[in-house]
């Protein structure tokens, strides 16, 4: 079943897979199994994967034009159309740029997964994220984020 974010784009013309190609809100997208995904583990990773994420998803954003609060709810959107699993914040504090966050998925740790969540929450904050910021820990049958600025 689609998401009711990607039944919008489909709807607008702003999600497509036509000749092997995917766009979504007039950008490349790309499909990967998340065998794959799980190999980018280098700690050279987080960086260049935080910088793109934060671009693309400030793209999105003029492109829908969303509030505070809106701005939210298109990060929770777009990570779960990566096929990352569903994203929850479970707190939110803007003053202290801090988040902690459940997400339903079976990837890995990594600086990947880290540098994803560094450049979405960069977008919310408006401050760029290190890799130590980023804490991920591994439960039972989800992740538990903690996003904490250093300052």
């Amino acid at each position: 079943m689609l998401s009711p974010f990607l039944k919008k784009l489909l709807f607008v013309r702003k999600f497509f897979i036509i000749d092997g190609k995917i766009g979504l809100l007039d950008e490349k997208q790309a499909m990967l199994p998340l065998a794959v995904l799980e190999q980018l583990k280098g700690e050279h990773i987080f960086g260049p994967v935080s910088t793109e994420m934060k671009k693309t998803i400030a793209k999105y954003d003029k492109k829908i034009g969303a509030s505070s609060e809106g701005k939210i709810k298109l990060v929770k959107e777009v990570y779960e159309t990566m096929g990352l699993g569903r994203l929850q914040i479970i707190n939110l504090d803007n003053k202290k740029k801090e988040a902690d966050l459940r997400i339903s998925c079976s990837m890995e740790n990594n600086p990947l997964l880290q540098g994803i969540l560094g450049g979405l929450f960069s977008f919310i904050f408006s401050k760029d994220f290190k890799q130590g910021e980023i804490i991920i820990t591994k439960k039972t049958d989800h992740l538990e984020a903690r996003i904490k600025s250093s300052k």
